[in-house]
């Protein structure tokens, strides 16, 4: 069952983004073999980038928070293979992340990895997992699935008002929005830390700290901001050349 709503997430994805890429100029078969396409690069990369993190001992992974802040490179593959600009690219992989993170990330509740930290009787956050699971363990996987399943619906309502006419800036805007949410749900999550910061014994059985996805989030963030001002810059530049022609 995990593997399968895994692949079924996949499929949902590049569903999407053929209806989404054809809502943004593309055509059908273009819209969906460049998401298919860029889907299994990103799928790769993360493989590779788990398999570095274990010191090239464990090959696998499910998790593509690794590839995000990747992705501006992937993005320049499938500009060259499918002949789509950079910044259309970009545009057409600002929402289906989160859709598949979404969806995918249910199966965790099924398997029971990747949930929060169990907590201890007597304390406050036992008693809302408890209210909220039955159980003394925060439902992590659930939180975060619902939390970027509102992400995406709110960068369609973006591209929505605007008329589905965009400047390559939204994948950047998702990508920072993201690594945000998920920089706090690591927080919560009774995963390895990198970085410990303390232990919350009267409460928490597990350590406070950085995860190594947190440092990835960190990661995104960056990258979006960047490309965000990088755009906004020559953006700036292009209607000031224009200005002067036209004067």
């Amino acid at each position: 069952m995990y593997t399968a709503i895994h692949i079924l997430s996949m499929v949902i994805a590049v569903l999407f983004n053929t209806y989404y890429g054809y809502k943004l100029g593309l055509s059908k078969p273009k819209a969906a073999l460049s998401s298919a396409f860029s889907l299994a690069l990103l799928y790769m990369l993360m493989l590779v980038l788990a398999w570095v993190e274990s010191g090239f001992k464990n090959f696998g992974a499910q998790n593509m928070v690794r590839t995000y802040a990747f992705a501006p490179l992937v993005f320049v593959v499938v500009c060259a293979v499918f002949k789509i600009s950079y910044r259309k690219v970009s545009d057409l992989h600002a929402i289906w992340p989160m859709l598949l993170h979404g969806i995918s990330h249910l199966a965790c509740i099924r398997e029971g990895c990747c949930g929060g930290f169990t907590y201890r009787n007597g304390t406050a956050l036992c008693n809302i997992a408890n209210a909220m699971t039955g159980t003394n363990v925060l439902p992590n996987q659930l939180l975060e699935s619902v939390a970027a399943l509102i992400i995406a619906a709110v960068m369609f309502l973006i591209a929505y008002k605007k008329k589905f006419d965009l400047n390559g800036r939204l994948f950047y805007v998702m990508i920072i929005v993201y690594g945000v949410n998920r920089f706090f749900w690591e927080f919560l999550r009774d995963n390895d830390k990198i970085i410990v910061f303390g232990d919350f014994q009267s409460a928490v059985k597990g350590s406070i700290g950085l995860s190594n996805l947190s440092f990835y989030c960190i990661a995104m963030i960056l990258v979006g901001v960047v490309f965000l001002v990088a755009f906004h810059i020559s953006d700036r530049k292009k209607a000031k050349a224009e200005e002067k022609n036209a004067a």
